[in-house]
């Protein structure tokens, strides 16, 4: 079994996902822009949902391995949840960002890789910067 708490793993999947994005490219859902003034990132989302369940999820622009492969790895994990159940792991993955001790790691999965962004202030924002625009896009389709 992967044990995502691995540092090796979770670079591996990082660099991965930065170098092989799956859900780079927006298909004209409805963007949102979200980006970081101090630094290179500068992303825009979107999302499709319909009957109260996320059915697509994508995204564009520019940004460093930490932000482009934590936006692309949400994408895959928004995919099939409901607008709440979504919401939620927004919500837990920014708690662990934010060093929540008690982590529903099952909710979490694969984004446990990211846990160790915690001790780096500075890339919190990069870590979040997808997921936000994310969330953003959920709000406004309630």
């Amino acid at each position: 079994m992967v044990s995502y708490k691995d540092p090796i793993i979770a670079k591996e999947i990082i660099t991965d996902r930065y170098k092989n994005p799956r859900h780079k490219g927006l298909k004209g859902y409805g963007s949102h822009n979200r980006n970081k003034e101090s630094c290179i990132d500068d992303i825009d989302v979107e999302m499709k949902v319909e009957d109260n369940k996320v059915v697509d999820v994508n995204w564009d622009g520019i940004g460093c391995a930490i932000c482009s492969s934590s936006t692309d790895l949400f994408a895959e994990k928004l995919v099939g949840l409901s607008v709440d159940d979504a919401n939620k792991l927004i919500d837990e993955y920014k708690a662990m960002l934010e060093g929540k001790e008690e982590l529903n790691e099952e909710l979490l999965d694969e984004l446990i890789i990211f846990k160790g962004v915690a001790q780096h202030v500075s890339r919190i924002g990069c870590a979040t910067l997808g997921p936000l625009g994310y969330k953003d896009i959920l709000n406004m389709k309630k």
